[in-house]
């Protein structure tokens, strides 16, 4: 058989793609096949590169819904105390009002 020699111009450690030049003797429905195979793969990487980055968005939306949750939380408990604390003021000064007039 032959040994595969990598031609590309890249210098990585990845598997690159090969270049049919140096294969003797190889038919055209075969070129055709690899092309088909090579973009076959190329789309599903490309589908799956996709289903990720939709998966990832909804990670995050998930995030920020919770997030917000627990602010609007925080706000409605911080609002709830100082509606408490004037009531509580009101209450005693009307109490006190009431004290003095009484005596």
């Amino acid at each position: 058989m032959y040994e595969y020699v990598c031609v590309c111009t890249c210098v990585c450690t990845r598997v690159c793609t090969p270049s049919l030049s140096h294969l003797p003797a190889l038919s055209p429905f075969f070129s055709q096949m690899f092309r088909e195979s090579q973009q076959l793969v190329q789309e599903e990487f490309a589908a799956e590169t996709q289903r990720e980055r939709e998966a990832q968005q909804r990670v995050i939306k998930k995030q920020v819904h919770r997030h917000l949750d627990m602010c609007q939380n925080t706000i409605a408990r911080m609002m709830h105390i100082q509606v408490a604390l004037a009531f509580d003021a009101f209450y005693e000064r009307i109490e006190d009002k009431k004290s003095r007039t009484a005596t």
